[in-house]
């Protein structure tokens, strides 16, 4: 449920009194800005899927989260929070053929035409976002939280997926595959206070963020 906090409403007569000037209506949309904002296309789809596929009592998606870290900001695509582990999601929105593993450091795109990228794996790139979350949420164990790199139909693996790879529309039903209750009733509900916290806080605009990555690989060069 959307609520809107609507400020500064208020109404001034003329020099008349005949006719009365309001100013404009200020809103700030509470709930919004770990749930819609900010996000692509693909990771619309990959929250659309997890709105879908989940049971809404067990399950709350936090979408564009950006956390501060020592040395910069760390932006999350996706966590979802519940009792069977907190599942952090990074989307990819590649096309062409991938290739990867979980342990090399970078990952291959094979364009029509044969053009070539590199990218990060993303599993290590979801590794550091775990870390980071993980400093925020010190009362869940390390083992409860589950990596997810989504990626789009767009792309083919030529070499074999790792497990925690899946496509946007099986990120759900691997989700559901955990079962069993690792995260208390108090640990889950403070997960939740707290992300809902940080989301609302928090506000580090993708330009900061740009930069504060940046900065973060110019350092690791030196």
């Amino acid at each position: 449920m959307i609520f809107k906090l609507i400020d500064n409403i208020f109404g001034t007569k003329s020099d008349t009194g005949k006719h009365k000037t309001y100013h404009k209506v200020k809103y700030a949309y509470h709930g919004l800005r770990c749930y819609n904002r900010g996000l692509n296309k693909s990771e619309r789809k990959v929250k659309n899927t997890l709105s879908h596929e989940l049971n809404l009592k067990k399950y709350f998606i936090f979408n564009n989260l950006t956390l501060q870290k020592v040395d910069g900001s760390s932006q999350i695509d996706h966590v979802v929070v519940s009792p069977y582990g907190v599942f952090v999601i990074e989307t990819k929105d590649y096309s062409g053929w991938i290739f990867g593993s979980k342990e090399g450091k970078v990952w291959t795109q094979v364009l029509p035409g044969g053009n070539k990228n590199t990218f990060q794996n993303p599993i290590r790139q979801n590794f550091s976002h775990i870390k980071t979350l993980q400093k925020h949420l010190p009362f869940i164990q390390t083992s409860s939280f589950k990596t997810v790199i989504a990626f789009t139909r767009h792309s083919q693996f030529k070499t074999i997926k790792p497990h925690e790879v899946k496509y946007i529309n099986e990120v759900g039903s691997y989700i559901n595959e955990f079962d069993i209750q690792i995260i208390g009733r108090s640990a889950y509900f403070m997960a939740i206070g707290k992300l809902s916290q940080l989301c609302q806080s928090i506000d580090i605009s993708p330009n900061e963020h740009i930069k504060n990555l940046n900065t973060s690989h110019n350092a690791s060069k030196k």
